[in-house]
Protein backbone atom coordinates (compact mmCIF):
# COMPACT_ATOMS: atom_id res chain seq x y z
CA UNK A 1 0.00 0.00 0.00
CA UNK A 2 1.52 3.35 -1.05
CA UNK A 3 1.76 6.43 1.17
CA UNK A 4 -0.96 8.09 -0.92
CA UNK A 5 -3.29 5.12 -0.34
CA UNK A 6 -2.68 5.45 3.42
CA UNK A 7 -3.33 9.18 3.56
CA UNK A 8 -6.18 9.16 1.03
CA UNK A 9 -7.91 5.80 1.40
CA UNK A 10 -11.01 4.96 -0.61
CA UNK A 11 -14.20 5.63 1.38
CA UNK A 12 -17.35 3.72 0.49
CA UNK A 13 -20.52 5.61 1.42
CA UNK A 14 -23.44 3.22 1.94
CA UNK A 15 -26.72 4.99 1.16
CA UNK A 16 -29.98 3.22 1.96
CA UNK A 17 -33.21 4.55 0.50
CA UNK A 18 -36.87 3.73 0.10
CA UNK A 19 -39.55 5.78 -1.69
CA UNK A 20 -37.88 9.17 -1.15
CA UNK A 21 -36.29 10.09 -4.50
CA UNK A 22 -36.36 13.83 -3.79
CA UNK A 23 -34.50 13.52 -0.50
CA UNK A 24 -32.13 11.00 -2.08
CA UNK A 25 -31.04 13.64 -4.59
CA UNK A 26 -30.13 15.96 -1.72
CA UNK A 27 -28.21 13.21 0.07
CA UNK A 28 -26.21 12.27 -3.06
CA UNK A 29 -25.70 15.94 -3.82
CA UNK A 30 -24.03 16.39 -0.43
CA UNK A 31 -21.67 13.48 -1.28
CA UNK A 32 -20.74 15.03 -4.63
CA UNK A 33 -19.87 18.27 -2.81
CA UNK A 34 -17.37 16.56 -0.49
CA UNK A 35 -13.88 18.03 -0.48
CA UNK A 36 -12.48 14.54 0.05
CA UNK A 37 -11.55 12.04 -2.68
CA UNK A 38 -11.54 9.13 -3.54
CA UNK A 39 -15.13 8.13 -2.83
CA UNK A 40 -17.56 5.51 -4.05
CA UNK A 41 -21.30 5.19 -3.36
CA UNK A 42 -23.21 1.97 -2.74
CA UNK A 43 -26.88 2.82 -3.17
CA UNK A 44 -29.29 0.26 -1.68
CA UNK A 45 -32.96 0.58 -2.68
CA UNK A 46 -34.83 -1.53 -0.11
CA UNK A 47 -38.00 -2.37 -2.02
CA UNK A 48 -38.77 1.23 -2.89
CA UNK A 49 -39.99 2.94 -6.06
CA UNK A 50 -38.12 2.73 -9.36
CA UNK A 51 -35.03 4.94 -9.51
CA UNK A 52 -33.54 6.30 -12.71
CA UNK A 53 -29.84 5.46 -12.29
CA UNK A 54 -28.75 8.02 -14.88
CA UNK A 55 -30.21 10.84 -12.79
CA UNK A 56 -28.26 9.85 -9.68
CA UNK A 57 -24.99 9.05 -11.43
CA UNK A 58 -25.22 12.50 -13.01
CA UNK A 59 -25.53 14.05 -9.55
CA UNK A 60 -22.43 12.17 -8.33
CA UNK A 61 -20.34 13.13 -11.36
CA UNK A 62 -16.99 11.32 -11.33
CA UNK A 63 -17.82 9.42 -8.11
CA UNK A 64 -18.67 5.79 -9.06
CA UNK A 65 -21.99 4.37 -7.86
CA UNK A 66 -22.97 0.72 -7.31
CA UNK A 67 -26.69 0.13 -7.27
CA UNK A 68 -28.32 -2.65 -5.21
CA UNK A 69 -32.08 -3.15 -5.45
CA UNK A 70 -34.24 -5.34 -3.21
CA UNK A 71 -37.46 -6.21 -5.02
CA UNK A 72 -39.17 -6.60 -1.65
CA UNK A 73 -38.32 -4.59 1.47
CA UNK A 74 -35.98 -6.59 3.72
CA UNK A 75 -35.57 -4.05 6.51
CA UNK A 76 -33.09 -1.47 7.71
CA UNK A 77 -30.40 -3.97 8.80
CA UNK A 78 -30.56 -5.94 5.56
CA UNK A 79 -30.09 -2.76 3.53
CA UNK A 80 -26.93 -1.82 5.47
CA UNK A 81 -25.56 -5.36 5.27
CA UNK A 82 -26.12 -5.45 1.49
CA UNK A 83 -24.27 -2.17 1.12
CA UNK A 84 -21.35 -3.31 3.27
CA UNK A 85 -21.02 -6.53 1.22
CA UNK A 86 -20.76 -4.53 -2.02
CA UNK A 87 -18.40 -1.86 -0.64
CA UNK A 88 -14.73 -2.01 -1.63
CA UNK A 89 -13.37 0.95 0.32
CA UNK A 90 -10.84 0.85 3.15
CA UNK A 91 -13.35 2.82 5.22
CA UNK A 92 -17.14 2.70 5.33
CA UNK A 93 -19.47 5.65 5.90
CA UNK A 94 -23.25 5.49 6.26
CA UNK A 95 -25.83 7.95 4.96
CA UNK A 96 -29.61 7.54 4.94
CA UNK A 97 -31.54 9.25 2.15
CA UNK A 98 -32.96 11.92 4.49
CA UNK A 99 -29.56 12.95 5.90
CA UNK A 100 -26.76 15.02 4.36
CA UNK A 101 -23.04 15.63 4.84
CA UNK A 102 -21.31 18.94 5.38
CA UNK A 103 -18.84 19.63 2.53
CA UNK A 104 -15.77 18.82 4.68
CA UNK A 105 -17.52 16.10 6.72
CA UNK A 106 -15.82 12.99 5.33
CA UNK A 107 -12.45 14.77 5.11
CA UNK A 108 -12.64 15.54 8.85
CA UNK A 109 -13.45 11.92 9.68
CA UNK A 110 -10.68 10.48 7.49
CA UNK A 111 -8.20 12.93 8.96
CA UNK A 112 -9.26 11.83 12.46
CA UNK A 113 -8.69 8.19 11.56
CA UNK A 114 -5.35 8.71 9.88
CA UNK A 115 -3.91 10.98 12.57
CA UNK A 116 -5.07 8.89 15.55
CA UNK A 117 -4.66 5.48 13.98
CA UNK A 118 -8.18 4.64 15.22
CA UNK A 119 -10.24 2.01 13.46
CA UNK A 120 -13.40 4.06 13.88
CA UNK A 121 -14.19 7.72 14.46
CA UNK A 122 -17.34 9.78 14.76
CA UNK A 123 -18.14 13.49 14.78
CA UNK A 124 -21.10 15.70 15.53
CA UNK A 125 -24.26 16.28 13.50
CA UNK A 126 -26.80 19.07 13.52
CA UNK A 127 -30.24 17.70 14.32
CA UNK A 128 -33.15 19.07 12.33
CA UNK A 129 -36.80 18.07 12.34
CA UNK A 130 -38.81 18.11 9.13
CA UNK A 131 -42.61 18.32 8.94
CA UNK A 132 -44.16 15.11 7.67
CA UNK A 133 -45.62 16.88 4.61
CA UNK A 134 -42.36 18.12 3.13
CA UNK A 135 -38.91 19.58 3.58
CA UNK A 136 -39.79 23.19 4.24
CA UNK A 137 -39.54 24.87 7.64
CA UNK A 138 -36.74 22.73 9.09
CA UNK A 139 -36.41 23.18 12.84
CA UNK A 140 -33.05 23.01 14.61
CA UNK A 141 -33.15 20.70 17.62
CA UNK A 142 -29.56 20.73 18.83
CA UNK A 143 -26.23 19.00 18.17
CA UNK A 144 -25.68 15.25 18.59
CA UNK A 145 -22.21 13.91 19.40
CA UNK A 146 -19.81 14.12 22.36
CA UNK A 147 -16.61 12.45 23.65
CA UNK A 148 -16.92 8.69 23.95
CA UNK A 149 -18.32 7.01 27.06
CA UNK A 150 -19.15 3.31 26.78
CA UNK A 151 -21.38 3.39 29.84
CA UNK A 152 -23.44 6.23 28.43
CA UNK A 153 -23.65 4.50 25.03
CA UNK A 154 -25.38 1.53 26.68
CA UNK A 155 -28.26 3.78 27.75
CA UNK A 156 -28.19 6.63 25.19
CA UNK A 157 -27.20 6.57 21.54
CA UNK A 158 -25.33 9.81 20.87
CA UNK A 159 -23.53 8.60 17.71
CA UNK A 160 -25.45 9.23 14.50
CA UNK A 161 -24.85 6.84 11.61
CA UNK A 162 -23.87 9.65 9.26
CA UNK A 163 -21.35 10.87 11.86
CA UNK A 164 -19.51 7.52 11.79
CA UNK A 165 -16.50 6.30 9.77
CA UNK A 166 -15.38 2.67 10.30
CA UNK A 167 -12.62 0.64 8.74
CA UNK A 168 -13.86 -2.15 6.48
CA UNK A 169 -11.84 -4.60 8.57
CA UNK A 170 -13.55 -3.52 11.81
CA UNK A 171 -16.96 -3.76 10.15
CA UNK A 172 -16.24 -7.34 9.12
CA UNK A 173 -14.95 -8.19 12.59
CA UNK A 174 -18.04 -6.69 14.25
CA UNK A 175 -20.37 -8.67 12.01
CA UNK A 176 -23.58 -7.74 10.22
CA UNK A 177 -26.32 -5.47 11.49
CA UNK A 178 -28.82 -7.53 13.47
CA UNK A 179 -32.09 -8.00 11.48
CA UNK A 180 -33.87 -8.83 14.75
CA UNK A 181 -33.97 -5.09 15.41
CA UNK A 182 -36.67 -3.30 13.44
CA UNK A 183 -35.27 -0.05 14.88
CA UNK A 184 -32.10 0.77 16.87
CA UNK A 185 -30.12 -1.62 14.62
CA UNK A 186 -27.38 1.02 14.30
CA UNK A 187 -27.24 1.54 18.08
CA UNK A 188 -26.88 -2.22 18.66
CA UNK A 189 -24.13 -2.45 16.01
CA UNK A 190 -22.18 0.54 17.40
CA UNK A 191 -22.21 -1.04 20.91
CA UNK A 192 -20.85 -4.30 19.46
CA UNK A 193 -18.26 -2.42 17.43
CA UNK A 194 -17.17 -0.33 20.45
CA UNK A 195 -16.57 -3.55 22.44
CA UNK A 196 -13.92 -4.47 19.86
CA UNK A 197 -12.35 -1.07 19.25
CA UNK A 198 -13.25 2.17 21.00
CA UNK A 199 -14.18 4.87 18.46
CA UNK A 200 -12.48 8.25 18.66
CA UNK A 201 -14.44 11.47 18.85
CA UNK A 202 -13.75 14.15 16.21
CA UNK A 203 -14.77 17.56 17.49
CA UNK A 204 -16.33 18.77 14.24
CA UNK A 205 -19.81 18.98 12.73
CA UNK A 206 -19.72 16.55 9.82
CA UNK A 207 -23.35 16.43 8.71
CA UNK A 208 -27.02 17.04 9.32
CA UNK A 209 -29.20 14.34 10.90
CA UNK A 210 -32.75 15.01 9.75
CA UNK A 211 -35.87 13.39 11.11
CA UNK A 212 -39.52 13.74 10.27
CA UNK A 213 -42.03 14.55 12.98
CA UNK A 214 -43.02 10.87 12.77
CA UNK A 215 -39.52 9.34 12.58
CA UNK A 216 -37.98 6.70 14.85
CA UNK A 217 -36.13 9.37 16.77
CA UNK A 218 -39.42 11.11 17.61
CA UNK A 219 -41.50 7.99 18.14
CA UNK A 220 -42.41 6.30 14.85
CA UNK A 221 -44.49 3.24 15.56
CA UNK A 222 -45.52 4.45 18.97
CA UNK A 223 -44.04 4.41 22.46
CA UNK A 224 -44.63 0.67 22.86
CA UNK A 225 -42.46 -0.16 19.83
CA UNK A 226 -39.64 1.97 21.18
CA UNK A 227 -39.95 0.47 24.64
CA UNK A 228 -39.89 -3.06 23.24
CA UNK A 229 -36.66 -2.56 21.29
CA UNK A 230 -34.97 -0.58 24.07
CA UNK A 231 -35.67 -3.48 26.43
CA UNK A 232 -34.37 -5.88 23.79
CA UNK A 233 -31.20 -3.83 23.43
CA UNK A 234 -30.59 -3.64 27.19
CA UNK A 235 -31.19 -7.36 27.64
CA UNK A 236 -28.64 -8.06 24.92
CA UNK A 237 -25.93 -5.77 26.31
CA UNK A 238 -26.79 -5.35 30.00
CA UNK A 239 -23.97 -7.63 31.11
CA UNK A 240 -21.46 -5.18 29.61
CA UNK A 241 -22.48 -2.41 32.04
CA UNK A 242 -20.65 -1.87 35.34
CA UNK A 243 -22.03 -0.51 38.58
CA UNK A 244 -20.38 2.82 37.76
CA UNK A 245 -22.19 2.85 34.42
CA UNK A 246 -25.54 2.46 36.19
CA UNK A 247 -24.70 5.19 38.71
CA UNK A 248 -23.59 7.53 35.94
CA UNK A 249 -26.79 6.85 34.01
CA UNK A 250 -28.94 7.55 37.08
CA UNK A 251 -26.99 10.73 37.80
CA UNK A 252 -27.33 11.91 34.18
CA UNK A 253 -31.06 11.19 34.31
CA UNK A 254 -31.46 13.18 37.54
CA UNK A 255 -29.33 16.02 36.17
CA UNK A 256 -31.40 16.03 32.99
CA UNK A 257 -34.65 16.22 34.95
CA UNK A 258 -33.30 19.03 37.13
CA UNK A 259 -31.95 20.85 34.08
CA UNK A 260 -35.26 20.47 32.25
CA UNK A 261 -37.13 21.78 35.28
CA UNK A 262 -34.69 24.68 35.65
CA UNK A 263 -34.98 25.36 31.95
CA UNK A 264 -38.77 25.16 32.17
CA UNK A 265 -38.82 27.48 35.18
CA UNK A 266 -36.45 29.85 33.44
CA UNK A 267 -38.64 29.67 30.35
CA UNK A 268 -41.75 30.40 32.44
CA UNK A 269 -39.99 33.30 34.15
CA UNK A 270 -38.90 34.63 30.79
CA UNK A 271 -42.46 34.21 29.49
CA UNK A 272 -43.82 36.01 32.57
CA UNK A 273 -41.34 38.86 32.10
CA UNK A 274 -42.20 39.00 28.41
CA UNK A 275 -45.95 39.04 29.10
CA UNK A 276 -45.47 41.68 31.82
CA UNK A 277 -43.50 43.82 29.39
CA UNK A 278 -46.18 43.31 26.74
CA UNK A 279 -48.87 44.35 29.24
CA UNK A 280 -46.82 47.43 30.15
CA UNK A 281 -46.33 48.34 26.50
CA UNK A 282 -49.97 47.69 25.60
CA UNK A 283 -51.11 49.65 28.66
CA UNK A 284 -48.99 52.51 27.39
CA UNK A 285 -50.58 52.07 23.99
CA UNK A 286 -54.05 52.24 25.55
CA UNK A 287 -53.08 55.35 27.52
CA UNK A 288 -51.62 56.95 24.42
CA UNK A 289 -54.74 55.92 22.50
CA UNK A 290 -57.01 57.51 25.15
CA UNK A 291 -54.92 60.71 25.08
CA UNK A 292 -55.11 60.69 21.31
CA UNK A 293 -58.87 60.18 21.43
CA UNK A 294 -59.20 63.19 23.78
CA UNK A 295 -57.03 65.24 21.42
CA UNK A 296 -59.14 64.15 18.47
CA UNK A 297 -62.34 64.98 20.34
CA UNK A 298 -61.00 68.46 21.16
CA UNK A 299 -59.96 68.94 17.55
CA UNK A 300 -63.40 67.77 16.38
CA UNK A 301 -65.10 70.20 18.80
CA UNK A 302 -62.92 73.03 17.47
CA UNK A 303 -63.74 72.06 13.91
CA UNK A 304 -67.44 71.93 14.75
CA UNK A 305 -67.20 75.44 16.24
CA UNK A 306 -65.45 76.72 13.13
CA UNK A 307 -68.04 74.96 10.99
CA UNK A 308 -70.80 76.62 13.07
CA UNK A 309 -69.18 80.01 12.55
CA UNK A 310 -68.85 79.32 8.86
CA UNK A 311 -72.48 78.19 8.71
CA UNK A 312 -73.55 81.47 10.40
CA UNK A 313 -71.47 83.51 7.98
CA UNK A 314 -72.87 81.55 5.05
CA UNK A 315 -76.40 82.18 6.36
CA UNK A 316 -75.67 85.93 6.67
CA UNK A 317 -74.19 85.99 3.17
CA UNK A 318 -77.22 84.10 1.86
CA UNK A 319 -79.60 86.64 3.49
CA UNK A 320 -77.55 89.56 2.18
CA UNK A 321 -77.42 87.98 -1.26
CA UNK A 322 -81.19 87.55 -1.22
CA UNK A 323 -81.62 91.23 -0.22
CA UNK A 324 -79.26 92.37 -2.97
CA UNK A 325 -81.09 90.14 -5.42
CA UNK A 326 -84.42 91.71 -4.34
CA UNK A 327 -82.92 95.21 -4.60
CA UNK A 328 -81.55 94.35 -8.06
CA UNK A 329 -84.99 93.17 -9.07
CA UNK A 330 -86.52 96.48 -7.80
CA UNK A 331 -83.87 98.54 -9.63
CA UNK A 332 -84.46 96.47 -12.74
CA UNK A 333 -88.21 97.09 -12.46
CA UNK A 334 -87.57 100.84 -11.90
CA UNK A 335 -85.22 100.93 -14.88
CA UNK A 336 -87.85 99.20 -16.95
CA UNK A 337 -90.43 101.83 -15.82
CA UNK A 338 -88.06 104.72 -16.62
CA UNK A 339 -87.28 103.16 -19.97
CA UNK A 340 -90.98 102.82 -20.67
CA UNK A 341 -91.56 106.44 -19.58
CA UNK A 342 -88.68 107.62 -21.80
CA UNK A 343 -90.13 105.70 -24.66
CA UNK A 344 -93.47 107.36 -24.06
CA UNK A 345 -91.86 110.85 -23.91
CA UNK A 346 -89.87 110.13 -27.03
CA UNK A 347 -92.98 108.98 -28.75
CA UNK A 348 -94.81 112.13 -27.69
CA UNK A 349 -91.91 114.32 -28.88
CA UNK A 350 -91.80 112.48 -32.14
CA UNK A 351 -95.50 113.09 -32.53
CA UNK A 352 -95.11 116.79 -31.69
CA UNK A 353 -92.13 117.27 -33.98
CA UNK A 354 -93.86 115.58 -36.80
CA UNK A 355 -97.16 117.49 -36.25
CA UNK A 356 -98.39 120.29 -38.59
CA UNK A 357 -98.64 122.80 -35.74
CA UNK A 358 -94.96 122.39 -34.91
CA UNK A 359 -93.98 122.98 -38.49
CA UNK A 360 -96.21 126.19 -38.83
CA UNK A 361 -94.85 127.73 -35.64
CA UNK A 362 -91.20 127.10 -36.52
CA UNK A 363 -90.55 130.75 -37.81
CA UNK A 364 -91.86 132.16 -34.57
CA UNK A 365 -89.58 129.94 -32.52
CA UNK A 366 -86.60 131.00 -34.63
CA UNK A 367 -87.51 134.74 -34.16
CA UNK A 368 -87.80 134.31 -30.41
CA UNK A 369 -84.40 132.62 -30.25
CA UNK A 370 -82.85 135.46 -32.33
CA UNK A 371 -84.37 138.21 -30.14
CA UNK A 372 -83.02 136.51 -27.05
CA UNK A 373 -79.55 136.59 -28.45
CA UNK A 374 -79.85 140.36 -29.34
CA UNK A 375 -81.50 141.60 -26.17
CA UNK A 376 -79.29 141.93 -23.09
CA UNK A 377 -79.82 139.62 -20.18
CA UNK A 378 -81.58 140.92 -17.11
CA UNK A 379 -78.45 140.59 -15.04
CA UNK A 380 -76.64 143.17 -17.30
CA UNK A 381 -79.50 145.83 -17.06
CA UNK A 382 -78.71 148.76 -14.66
Amino acid sequence: MTEKEVTTPLVSVIVRTKDRPGLLKEALGSISEQTYRPLEVVLVNDGGCHLDGDVYTAILGEIPMHYVRHEQARGRSAALNAGAERASGIYLAFLDDDDIYCPAGIASLVEGCVKSGARAVYGQVLCRTLPAQGRQDEMESGVLGEPFSFGKLLFENYIATNALLVSKALEEETGPFDPAFEIFEDWDWIIRMACISEPRFVDAVVGVYRTFTSSTLTGKGGIELHRFYREKLLEKHLGKATGADFLDHVQRTVDKIVLEKDTKNHHLEAQTESLTEQVRIKTGWVRDRDDYIVTLQEAIAGLQEVIGQKDGHIEWLTTKNEAITAENKAITAENEAITAENEAIKKTLDEILSSRFWKITKPGRVLIKTVRKILPKKDNVR
